[in-house]
């Protein structure tokens, strides 16, 4: 799926992973790969329809300026080799550690970029885009459960090049810090129960106000399945643009 809105073009290419590009050509990516989304192997699984999900190809642009990694879950190696370019700076959110990742990924300081860690609070500029680091957590699963995002596990990050501004807050649920943002674009990541559910995001897009949302890492596998219909016209119920694959409400 690709949308533009104010000069900046969204692609969201599954899972948490987009691109995003300003009108000066500067390319950045959140969180790039994992499940296959990059690399074709994706398939729709647990669901009746691919159409929620963005179709999984081999994927190899090589063009970004910027990418993001948010935690642990997110942080993908390979995933990163195929979006960056190599001059590339690659901002790492400081708790991300490969050894405490069950898969078999190389740690964060081999590679082969400028890499920059960073922490909650953390203002920076890193390939011309300037960033703004947030925190960002999920309550328990189940009552009185852990939490698979607590405190200090991940982070969220604002995005903006020329006054152009994108919101990715990783796997979350709307915080008390989220409540001052007023980007451009706002990619929640919507699930009915692990990050933030339809209803939750749609009102913070309210609170937030941007001039468009486009939701993503939903429905990537079974716990992270979202009714993207519901949140199409709980959004557009605000007066928000909102834009869900090919279909914009």
């Amino acid at each position: 799926m690709t949308v533009r809105q104010g000069g900046v073009t969204v692609d969201w290419l599954g899972y948490a992973t987009t691109r995003i590009e300003w009108p000066d050509a500067t390319v950045a990516y959140t969180d790039p790969g994992r499940y296959g989304v990059l690399t074709g192997e994706w398939t729709p699984g647990a669901f009746d329809t691919a159409a929620a999900h963005p179709a999984a190809r081999d994927y190899r642009a090589e063009d970004a300026d910027l990418v993001v990694v948010t935690h642990d879950h997110h942080y993908d190696p390979d995933g990163i080799e195929r979006v960056a370019a190599a001059d590339a700076s690659v901002v790492v959110y400081e708790a991300v550690d490969a050894a405490n990742i069950s898969r078999d990924v190389a740690p964060v300081d081999e590679l082969d970029y400028d890499v920059v860690r960073v922490a909650y609070g953390d203002k920076l500029t890193a390939a011309g885009v300037d960033l703004s680091v947030l925190p960002a957590e999920t309550v328990p699963d189940e009552p009185g459960g852990t939490s698979s995002h607590p405190p200090g596990f991940g982070c969220g990050f604002v995005l903006t090049r020329g006054g152009r501004s994108a919101f990715w807050p990783g796997d979350t649920d709307p915080l008390d810090a989220h409540e001052a943002l007023a980007p451009d674009v706002f990619l929640p990541p919507i699930s009915a129960g692990i990050t933030m559910t339809e209803s939750e995001a749609a009102t913070l897009a309210a609170t937030l106000a941007p001039d468009l949302v486009v939701p993503i890492h939903y429905n990537t596998f079974a716990g992270l399945a979202a009714d993207e219909d519901a949140f199409v016209a709980a959004v557009a119920r605000r007066g928000i643009p909102v834009a869900v694959d090919s279909r914009t409400g």
